[in-house]
């Protein structure tokens, strides 16, 4: 499973899905790095099959209205911390892999992983 992790989130959990085996890209990475309009970062996580990881309703909406991008991690923790969001990811991660072999949009909140079917 490949990841594309929005500017909003740190960088800081790329290196985390890569020490578990997942190729993994910060938006930072792309193009004009956290400046690149939401529409390239859009097609640059479906180019590649990559999952968005991402705190932005704006992809949420995208999604919704013209399945782009394709596949999405909606990260619905509230302003924590870091730490918190990356406990979150590591404890589910095995479980949101196995769900998106099924389903196009997956919302992670307190209450762990939720399936969103729009």
């Amino acid at each position: 499973m490949k990841f594309l992790i929005d500017a909003q989130i740190s960088p800081l959990l790329c290196d985390i899905l890569k020490q578990k085996g997942y190729d993994t890209k910060h938006v930072r990475e792309l193009m004009i790095g956290t400046l690149t309009s939401d529409s390239i970062i859009m097609d640059s996580a479906d180019q590649e099959n990559r999952v968005m990881i991402t705190k932005d309703y704006d992809f949420y909406y995208a999604h919704f209205m013209y399945k782009k991008p394709s596949k999405l991690l909606l990260i619905t923790l509230g302003n924590t911390k870091n730490r918190i969001l990356f406990d979150s990811i590591r404890d589910n991660i095995a479980l949101i892999e196995s769900l998106f072999e099924n389903y196009d949009f997956l919302e992670l909140n307190s209450e762990g992983v939720v399936i969103r079917e729009i």
